[in-house]
């Protein structure tokens, strides 16, 4: 499955991901994860003491970062 399939439109891009699932998503370590999110380059809201990212800010941050890139 493509991470940029559909232009969020589909209930999938309002899940909430954890940081474990993020890092994963993007190939990186958790720590990493947190550094993206603390950093603010990956807008997060925290639930209790977890910390969780929609799939739709994870995918603009790879458009974003592919944009750049020239890609």
């Amino acid at each position: 499955m493509s991470l940029l399939r559909s232009p969020h439109t589909n209930e999938d891009t309002e899940r909430l991901l954890s940081v474990a699932e993020v890092a994963e998503e993007l190939g990186l370590s958790r720590t990493t994860g947190y550094d993206l999110l603390w950093s603010g380059e990956i807008p997060s809201l925290k639930i209790g003491r977890r910390r969780l990212v929609r799939r739709r800010d994870l995918l603009d941050y790879i458009q974003a970062r592919l944009e750049q890139a020239g890609g």
